[in-house]
């Protein structure tokens, strides 16, 4: 069974380690991470962010003895678990399966992850354009996006820029 759980981002190794102790060392921890390129002073910076923020999924099957999970609730690194998992079990399942069948090698989503065929305004959040808002004109190929930034119509590489829909 899922669970989601709120972490303190800087006792993260700490509540790992507790899990594994209390829970068993087969329990399942996912976080989905996104790679973000950034551009400062003609270098670029390579940034890893967790895409959920301070949110993680674990799977073990203990986790469905309501008394367990009070047991753990008060780790070190725990801020709380989200609370009615259990009807959500069959929609947590799918978003972690999604997010696995859209990792690339180096286990980071890649831009496939975000459906942008419903809307038509973005936001880039890695490479040159970072934070700038577009407007999608036209999806080319897998790989390339004509958009619109203000009054200039670009084509941009959408595998090596990340962005999400505003």
């Amino acid at each position: 069974m899922w669970i989601v759980i709120k972490y303190k981002k800087k006792e993260q190794n700490f509540l790992f380690k507790e899990l594994k102790e209390k829970v068993g060392k087969d329990i399942k921890i996912y976080i989905p991470k996104i790679n973000l390129k950034y551009f400062s002073k003609k270098n670029i910076k390579n940034v890893s962010k967790p895409l959920l923020g301070d949110y993680l999924f674990c799977f073990h099957s203990k986790f469905q003895d309501p008394k367990f999970l009070n047991m753990i609730n008060f780790l070190k690194g725990l801020k709380y678990i989200l609370r009615d998992f259990i009807c959500s079990q069959k929609e947590i399942n799918f978003f972690v399966k999604r997010c696995n069948y859209y990792e690339n090698g180096e286990g980071f989503l890649s831009q496939d992850f975000f459906n942008f065929e419903k809307n038509n305004q973005f936001q880039f959040i890695s490479g040159p354009f970072t934070n700038m808002v577009f407007d999608l004109i036209k999806k080319e190929n897998k790989f390339n996006l004509k958009c619109l930034i203000g009054n200039f119509k670009l084509t941009v590489a959408g595998k090596d820029n990340l962005f999400f829909p505003v």
